[in-house]
């Protein structure tokens, strides 16, 4: 095999081009210093410049950053489709890879997760707020499970569930008939253990929700101010529909 002596350290290399630069189109013509000589000429030179370069880039900061925006509209799609191209054809490694990384770097995670949640800290305090004023009835029903859960009771109510309940009482409270803001009352109380489910709720005003509190239904309403013997026999019928249908 041909070799060849480098100019800059004097060693004798074979003509390859892991040793030498060679051109593609002219292979008689071949660098006369060695690729390693080339790296350490390198590293020297951007040693030698560092401080220079970091004084440009200070100074021309902004004309830098534009630079790079207006180069990375150029070249959007592209890079896009590009990264797609390589996501799709690598994707199990990148997985790996991503996986690997979060296991072995939890501290950054959580660093980088508070970084991100400071920049849109205001705004995810509207949205959220935004949220809880368009999602009451769904708000009322996870903190309705949640406490069925803890105490060990069943819990299978739904937001459909909940409107067929309303509408079946017309969207009035069961117990007076006045059309009011209505809240969620248990039939048989949670303290009864009773559950949180189609065939334990009914719509009830907040004041017979307050009046009835956890008092057995037979005793308390009979002797209930707005007691309705028509309201009393379709909140009864209500009951025991949905407990012959969960049966089934």
């Amino acid at each position: 095999m041909e070799t060849k002596i480098c100019s800059c350290c004097g060693k004798d290399f074979p003509l390859t081009t892991e040793y030498y630069k060679i051109d593609k189109r002219n292979p008689k013509w071949i660098d006369n210093i060695c690729r390693n000589c080339i790296r350490e000429k390198s590293k020297v030179y951007h040693l030698n410049n560092l401080d220079k370069s970091k004084q440009y880039r200070e100074s021309h900061k902004d004309e830098l950053k534009v630079k790079k925006h207006l180069d990375y509209l150029k070249n959007k799609t592209k890079r896009n489709e590009q990264g797609r191209l390589n996501y799709q054809q690598n994707k199990d490694r990148y997985h790996q890879q991503s996986a690997t990384w979060k296991k072995n770097n939890p501290l950054k995670i959580i660093g980088y997760s508070s970084k991100r949640y400071q920049k849109v800290k205001d705004k995810h305090k509207l949205l959220i707020r935004a949220w809880k004023q368009d999602h009451k009835e769904e708000r009322n029903i996870a903190w309705q499970l949640r406490r069925s859960k803890k105490l060990s009771l069943e819990y299978t109510l739904t937001l459909n569930e909940w409107i067929e309940i309303k509408l079946y009482f017309d969207n009035k409270c069961c117990y007076c008939g006045r059309e009011l803001k209505l809240t969620q009352d248990h039939f048989i109380p949670l303290d009864k253990n009773g559950s949180y489910s189609k065939k334990n709720i009914v719509p009830s005003c907040l004041s017979c929700n307050c009046s009835k509190t956890n008092k057995d239904f037979h005793e308390w309403y009979p002797n209930y101010k707005y007691y309705s013997k028509e309201r009393e026999a379709r909140i009864m019928q209500h009951i025991e529909l949905t407990q012959t249908v969960s049966r089934v």
